[in-house]
């Protein structure tokens, strides 16, 4: 048995041997998504990304073009980094798993007013049993769960922007997203190797697993700098237990001591 995962990894599994402007473009973009999604709990950004760089016509797509938007992910004082939605993933994995869903499935969702655990449950039973176009969501935010492998976060983050103020994008709608240059250093620094530290080898790397990493290590690895949730002062930076965002003191303790698979007919394992 496993534990139901619920997020893309952002850590490097091994040393690059492609530099950055060699990777092939639309993986490129799939992957920067993902990590949005991820790693900003932001449907917009990610949506955005997608339309400013050529939305299906992958002709006009290009790894220079991307770079653009890899900086502003990473750099952006707006981007604010939070690993909410993977959090709330795993609550609500936990939720079908004990089967503890107020709402028959199949039944409408109301996304502004029901409990927005069982909201994502549905999202996930959708997931698992390859249903997800029978939600009755926006083809947008359809299009981009299929783009970006099946993953699941689409859906959450597209409801959790609705339902937490906090995490209302300030790029949602019309808004206009910057594209921050690289300057020449940034550039011809892509292109310089770099020994990784011993932090990058956690679980989802081969090395990780074969040191007997688990979810424990990665918790007490797991470095968000510019964060959504403040910590308290004095707080250390990371936590194997307990922790400031939604859903996360629960996530973990979850990850940590409860073991359980929740069958999919299709799409990633995200977090694996």
């Amino acid at each position: 048995m496993e534990v139901v995962s619920c997020s893309f990894s952002t850590q490097l599994k091994q040393p690059p041997t492609l530099s950055l402007q060699q990777q092939p473009a639309n993986a490129l973009r799939k992957r920067l998504m993902q990590n949005t999604l991820e790693d900003v709990g932001s449907f917009s950004i990610a949506s955005k990304i997608f339309t400013l760089s050529g939305g299906k016509n992958s002709k006009t797509l290009s790894t220079a073009s991307l770079l653009p938007f890899v900086k502003t992910v990473a750099t952006y004082p707006e981007c604010k980094k939070t690993h909410v939605a993977a959090w709330f993933n795993r609550v609500a994995a936990q939720r079908v798993y004990e089967q503890r869903i107020a709402k028959k499935r199949g039944g409408d969702i109301n996304m502004m007013n029901d409990d927005v655990v069982d909201i994502a449950a549905q999202f996930l039973m959708h997931h698992r049993d390859g249903t997800v176009d029978k939600l009755v969501l926006p083809q947008r935010v359809i299009d981009i769960y299929k783009y970006c492998s099946n993953v699941v976060l689409a859906f959450h983050c597209y409801l959790l922007e609705m339902r937490c103020d906090e995490l209302k994008c300030v790029f949602r709608g019309n808004a206009t997203f910057p594209k921050t240059s690289l300057t020449v250093a940034e550039n011809e620094n892509l292109n310089v190797p770099r020994e990784l530290a011993d932090d990058f080898f956690d679980k989802h790397t081969k090395e990780g697993k074969a040191m007997g990493r688990g979810y424990g290590h990665f918790f007490e690895v797991m470095y968000l700098k510019n964060r959504r949730y403040s910590l308290p002062d004095g707080a250390p930076p990371t936590s194997r237990r307990g922790g400031v965002e939604p859903w996360e003191a629960e996530a973990k303790g979850y990850y940590l001591d409860v073991k359980v698979k929740v069958p999919r007919k299709s799409g990633p394992n995200e977090g694996e």
